[in-house]
């Protein structure tokens, strides 16, 4: 989806998982946001990332043992990986881009560093598409 971040890099990946696992399963930095209309159903899509790319991308490159989470790489944990690490997905069935874009912006308005340019970027884009479907 073109709202996603490029700038991320390996050390930003890295240092979202630095601090441990998450505490609250699928409320915050485990859980992968997508959409995808009609699922559950017709599945006509499209099937969209609409938050989560970046720790997408993390997880990854961990499994591929390209950068460490936790301050060690997959084979570096060797057995010891916890039970509580996990990546949580969500799946919505907007029916609208609109209405995709409307949720992204309800969901990195707020705490989560999201610049005001990035933000007013995706509004931009919510306008076009509102006029456009008119």
């Amino acid at each position: 989806m073109d709202t996603t971040r490029p700038e991320w890099t390996g050390g930003t990946w890295s240092s979202c998982w630095s601090g441990g696992p998450p505490s609250a399963p699928g409320r915050g930095s485990d859980t992968l946001r997508f959409n995808c209309a009609g699922w559950g159903g017709s599945y006509r899509g499209p099937f969209a990332i609409v938050d989560g790319l970046q720790r997408l991308t993390a997880a990854r490159a961990f499994i591929a043992d390209r950068l460490p989470a936790f301050g060690r790489t997959l084979s570096q944990w060797a057995d010891e990986i916890p039970s509580s690490v996990g990546l949580v997905m969500n799946v919505n069935d907007l029916a609208t881009r609109a209405d995709v874009l409307r949720w992204y912006i309800e969901l990195n308005s707020g705490g989560i560093p999201h610049s005001d340019a990035e933000i007013g970027r995706v509004r931009a884009l919510l306008e076009q598409e509102i006029a456009g479907g008119k």
